[in-house]
């Protein structure tokens, strides 16, 4: 089953209908789709994917970092650790309880995989085969002791193309709390899901993996979940993110159509928002 029960704490939530990564204030899951990456420094070819698997199946849901399996507070059972990159390593960390999982789910993110420091960038973290389709790919962090924020950064690639950029834990979710980042209708047609994590600073690491055939409208939201709203604001021409004067976060430009083309304007002064904005 592909089932994943829903929490009654209050969680993160990034919503998107695209590969970009947008953060509400109130957010720790990151659920992102699209058919294809919108890195402009990446040219892609769109084409049919036509779906071997029947919606909702779960082919792979792994914990990293150790081969013992687990069975979480869910009842959701964790394959032990497989099929992971050379160029990866496995560690044990600090065993502390998560502050929105329960003590079973805790032990999820007790064990963790990493890249080696002389990983090449991106480093593949796993090959995962798969049959040609569409696909729900769940990837599980947390941070169990200590980091500074923008000490870990790194963005997250599937079968080389860029979907979340600049994921930074400690800084979206704090200190000894889990973050899933979902993606959404990933196409596949090359027979396997290829995760790899890019380094930006510090080595990047991952906890566990889900792959789900079917894309959000055949999936349930992942552990620890609770949707508050499903948004996108886009802050066109500018690939920096901005915090306006509300509160709200803004993604840089994405999703843009190549006959198009961005510019920067003429300072100028808002009477209702933050100025940079414009």
């Amino acid at each position: 089953s592909s089932s994943l029960p829903l929490s009654t704490s209050t969680s993160q939530v990034t919503s998107t209908t695209s590969t970009s990564q947008v953060t509400s204030t109130t957010s720790t899951t990151e659920v992102l789709s699209n058919t294809t990456t919108v890195n402009p420094n990446i040219t892609t070819t769109t084409t049919t994917t036509t779906s071997t698997l029947p919606p909702g199946i779960v082919l792979f849901r792994i914990r990293s970092g150790t081969s013992t399996p687990l069975v979480d507070g869910h009842s959701l059972t964790w394959s032990g650790d497989m099929l992971y990159g050379s160029d990866t390593s496995a560690r044990a960390v600090a065993n502390v309880p998560l502050t929105n999982q329960d003590v079973n789910t805790s032990a999820l993110f007790y064990y963790e995989r990493f890249a080696k420091a002389s990983a090449p960038q991106p480093a593949v973290f796993y090959r995962l085969p798969v049959p040609s389709g569409y696909y729900t790919v769940r990837l599980y962090f947390a941070e169990t002791s200590a980091i500074a924020i923008g000490a870990r950064v790194f963005n997250v690639l599937i079968n080389n193309a860029t979907y979340v950029w600049n994921v930074d834990v400690a800084k979206a979710a704090g200190i000894a709390a889990s973050y899933v980042v979902e993606i959404q209708s990933v196409p596949v047609t090359s027979g396997s899901v290829d995760i790899a994590l890019q380094r930006i600073t510090g080595n990047p690491k991952v906890s566990a993996v889900e792959v789900i055939s079917g894309d959000d409208s055949h999936v349930r939201q992942p552990l620890n979940t609770t949707i508050p709203y499903s948004g996108l604001r886009i802050r066109c021409g500018n690939y920096q993110d901005l915090v306006d004067a509300a509160g709200n976060t803004w993604v840089g430009d994405a999703f843009f159509d190549g006959t198009t083309r961005a510019r920067g304007v003429a300072t100028m002064t808002s009477l209702n928002t933050t100025a940079d904005l414009w």
